[in-house]
């Protein structure tokens, strides 16, 4: 039984699967994970290539004698586009004031006071500068070169969405493969359990009728120990009684093993199975006769036990079928 029991429970080719598709989904997440890390990477490289163009911007108004011309293009082609957070400080990181020139992109509810707004942009500089590490703006006075601002800039809120995006994908999926090996184990449990019950009845309905039939034929030993002659033949009828017992218990050994086929003249098992159930026809009152007709020589591969297992099935189901 215990190498049924593994049969059902999947073996070492359901084994290797799922650890073939085990494998297969790491790959697939640690690809989705890298590609989308590179694909971060690129769009915080572009964010930054915005910031820098940006500083040199400042830094050439800061150096240029016209100023008019050059602010609004760096206010119309650089600043307006912006989409992620920004802060612009003193060389001490300190925000001069709340204008939309100095922070950018970044909510935050106007209707604070002043120290707890201070506070809050404060926290914001430290995100940012973990993330990235803030860009310079300076001023050539001849020479010497004097820091004007810095500015502080964090992640825009589509590369946050992309670095979050595949985990909540590989959790999603994982659940939904988690609910589905879950029901797919419970239906296949509940599969197992109905192939338990199945071949419990079919085991009590094997044992029985020899059981049955060997307990008859000590009843009669009991009445006729006297008569040699009835002894003989009810040993002998006990004989195949016992005999059967042995098939029945070779039948269900060999259940989830590989089955051995043996070149055989097929009218001979056939026989066996006529002879049995000659001896058990008349008991059940019906008026059938069993008769072999065909090439009695033919020759198949076949495992004697398991198909003389069968032919007593079709012959059983098909005595019930008769009225």
């Amino acid at each position: 039984m215990a190498t049924l029991e593994n049969k059902m429970a999947g073996g070492p080719g359901s084994v290797r699967l799922k650890l073939l598709l085990l494998i297969l989904a790491l790959l697939i997440g640690a690809g989705t994970l890298i590609y989308t890390h590179q694909l971060v990477k690129r769009l915080q490289e572009n964010e930054q290539q915005i910031v820098q163009l940006y500083a040199r911007g400042l830094q050439y108004v800061a150096n240029s004698s016209s100023e008019s011309g050059d602010i609004t293009f760096l206010f119309e082609n650089i600043i307006r586009p912006i989409d992620f957070p920004m802060i612009l400080t003193d060389p001490n990181d300190n925000i001069g004031n709340l204008s939309n020139t100095n922070i950018r992109n970044i909510k935050y509810d106007s209707t604070l006071p002043k120290e707890k707004l201070f506070s809050f942009f404060a926290g914001e500089l430290r995100k940012m500068d973990a993330v990235h590490k803030p860009i310079n703006v300076t001023y050539v006075l001849g020479q010497d070169t004097i820091l004007l601002t810095k500015i502080h800039y964090g992640d825009s809120d589509l590369i946050t969405q992309l670095r979050y995006y595949p985990y909540i994908q590989i959790g999603v999926a994982g659940l939904f493969l988690l609910l589905g090996y879950i029901g797919f184990s419970q239906i296949k449990k509940s599969e197992q359990g109905n192939i338990w019950v199945g071949m419990s009845k079919e085991t009590a309905h094997q044992f029985g009728t020899p059981i049955s039939s060997l307990m008859g034929w000590l009843e009669l030993l009991k009445i006729h120990y006297a008569d040699a002659d009835k002894v003989q033949d009810i040993t002998e009828e006990i004989e195949n009684d016992v005999e059967k017992l042995n098939k029945i218990t070779n039948r269900f050994s060999k259940i989830g093993s590989k089955t051995e086929m043996k070149e055989k003249i097929v009218a001979d098992d056939i026989k066996k199975t006529i002879e049995y159930y000659k001896r058990r026809i008349p008991q059940t009152g019906k008026n059938v006769q069993l008769t072999l007709s065909g090439d009695i020589h033919a020759k198949a591969l076949v495992n004697s036990g398991l198909f003389e297992w069968v032919l007593e099935n079709l012959v059983k189901n098909a005595l019930d079928a008769i009225n």
